[in-house]
């Protein structure tokens, strides 16, 4: 990442060198916005969908999760910009214990999580099992690791905090542009960074990533706007490309008025995948310095938004869900010991008697739920410049 880093700085100081040299007079300006958000969606993915895991709830259309997302844009000489723009979550920031297992670490599932796991399930189905299990697993990890545990190189056995809050997706983009009149119409482009700063050690990929792009507005068609870009680090998705076009109808407008419609489409490629990742309808009302927006986004595609990566479907053999199919594992069901434990001795019920009728597989029970075609989100801010 600080190589990386330092290729940008490379990069912005060469642009930034290029464009003070030889340009015209021209009177610098900065612009601010200072949006609240009901929750973070970018390209159509609900950024904060992990607020349904942390309070095991199913995933809905709407996501309650406001964010502060604040921008300056110092436009420092003509046709050149450079924006900062923020993303700070309001609500469900700490993270938060959602598999209720003690452990050794966040997200272990080895012996303690095993024999705390089957102690519990034994009070509740039977036969019940002593504590003692759980205290020999306790003694057997602790056993030849106290060193490790002053170190910090092992976690000793406790319940922990998956690493889940909210605040892990703060974000900061910077964004230098420069944009330029032509005979044929208005041509831009530029280079954007996007930055997790409280992200974990060795967060890669789509977390963090560089884009280079170039837009287009007709001047036939100077309300349709046209956007390329193509992502360049050396993360694993590097070649990966978005195109957004966009246009916007006026609805009523006047001196401090504007209400005005601005459908967009956003066409995705990335490993294999490729389509209209979702089609945006905006409606934006202006009045002076305030904004207000309420956006819905259709997703005719859902592979986008689906974790899994099995394609075949005979995976439905084993319990397991495609790409293709739509679904992914319900919060509301697979969240927490309780719904481990249940789902857990459904899945050997289910095996034992596929087993007895010569079924040669293994078979997992996972409640799963549709991922919604149509979100939607609202956006309330206040506008200025100088």
């Amino acid at each position: 990442m600080i190589s990386q880093l330092k290729k940008l700085s490379i990069i912005l100081i060469c642009l930034i060198g290029f464009a003070l040299y030889g340009q015209e007079t021209f009177e610098p300006g900065i612009e601010i916005d200072i949006p609240i958000v009901s929750t973070y969606i970018f390209r159509g993915a609900d950024v904060f969908q992990g607020k349904f895991e942390q309070e095991k709830k199913s995933i809905k259309s709407f996501n309650f999760a406001p964010a502060l997302q604040p921008s300056v844009t110092f436009n420092f000489t003509k046709g050149w910009s450079f924006n900062i723009w923020t993303s700070f979550a309001l609500t469900n920031r700490q993270d938060k214990d959602t598999d209720e297992l003690l452990q050794e670490g966040p997200g272990d599932t080895g012996t303690v999580a095993s024999a705390y796991s089957t102690f519990i399930a034994s009070q509740i189905f039977g036969p019940a099992l002593p504590f003692s299990t759980v205290e020999s697993a306790i003694r057997s990890a602790i056993s030849g690791n106290e060193e490790a545990y002053i170190k910090g190189e092992k976690f000793p056995p406790a319940f922990y905090k998956e690493a889940n809050g909210l605040r892990r997706l703060d974000e900061i983009d910077l964004t230098l542009s420069y944009s330029f009149d032509t005979k044929l119409g208005t041509m831009s482009g530029g280079i954007v960074t996007y930055l997790l700063p409280n992200t974990t050690k060795d967060v890669i990929g789509t977390d963090q990533f560089t884009e280079l792009f170039v837009g287009y507005s007709p001047k036939i068609l100077p309300d349709l706007s046209i956007t390329f870009y193509g992502e360049i680090n050396g993360d694993g998705f590097e070649g990966s490309t978005f195109t957004y076009i966009s246009y916007s109808i006026s609805l009523i407008e006047n001196k401090d008025f504007l209400l005005s419609f601005d459908p967009g489409i956003g066409y995705q490629t990335q490993n294999n995948l490729q389509g209209i990742k979702y089609i945006d309808l905006p409606l934006n009302l202006s009045m002076g310095n305030f904004n207000f927006s309420i956006v819905g986004i259709y997703r005719p595609d859902i592979r986008f938004y689906d974790s899994d990566t099995y394609q075949n479907d005979a995976v439905r053999l084993l319990g397991l869900s495609t790409i293709d199919d739509g679904q992914i594992p319900d919060p509301s069901k697979n969240t927490g010991l309780m719904n481990s434990i249940v789902n857990s001795y459904i899945g050997s019920t289910i095996q034992t008697q596929l087993q007895a009728n010569g079924y040669p597989f293994s078979y997992t029970y996972t409640p799963r739920q549709s991922i919604p075609k149509f979100i939607y989100y609202i956006s309330a801010g206040y506008s200025l410049s100088f």
